[in-house]
């Protein structure tokens, strides 16, 4: 199946806090993900001219899929577990338009 629909983060994570961030973001898109149809995978990268930069995405078979992990608690406890040591974040929902 292709995986054409996305889900984005960026965080800026407060100074020190890098490493927790990095287990809290596992822990919660492996916990939140589980038992949700359509999900795919999810990736973390960090900047690599800024340690405490991130940018985060997972693709979804359909957006409805993607919206269902948005409004579960499992989500919701997550992503605020992970703001919580973010100075700044950002995030949007994205649908491929071209593939290379």
């Amino acid at each position: 199946m292709t995986r054409e629909h996305y889900a984005s983060g960026n965080w800026t994570v407060k100074a020190g806090r890098e490493e927790e961030f990095i287990s809290r973001w596992g822990d919660w898109l492996r916990k939140s993900s589980r038992d949700v149809d359509g999900f795919g995978s999810a990736r973390l990268m960090r900047d690599v001219s800024d340690p405490r930069h991130f940018v985060s995405y997972s693709d979804w078979a359909t957006p409805e899929a993607r919206d269902t992990w948005k409004q579960s608690p499992e989500f919701a406890e997550g992503f605020s577990s992970c703001r919580e040591l973010c100075d700044a974040f950002s995030g949007g929902d994205y649908t491929q338009i071209v593939g290379v």
